[in-house]
């Protein structure tokens, strides 16, 4: 079974998390349901981690001072 359209799997993610459920949880329920994730495979905490938190913004440029 392939995943549903990206911004209704987000909202599931979500309701689970905001239900309590660890990302553990979330992938064991996801791989249940036989729902593959953006590269078809299979779900792992790490996946959930990264469909739910903001992505990270790129490294800061440092400007040297002279």
């Amino acid at each position: 079974m392939s995943a549903p359209p990206e911004p209704a799997l987000v909202a599931e993610l979500r309701r689970l998390r905001a239900a309590g459920a660890s990302f553990g949880a979330i992938a064991a329920a996801m791989n249940r349901r036989g729902l593959r994730g953006r590269m078809g495979g299979r779900w792992f905490p790490a996946t959930v981690r990264q469909y739910l938190l903001p992505s990270r913004p790129a490294a800061a440029t440092q400007n040297s001072v002279k």
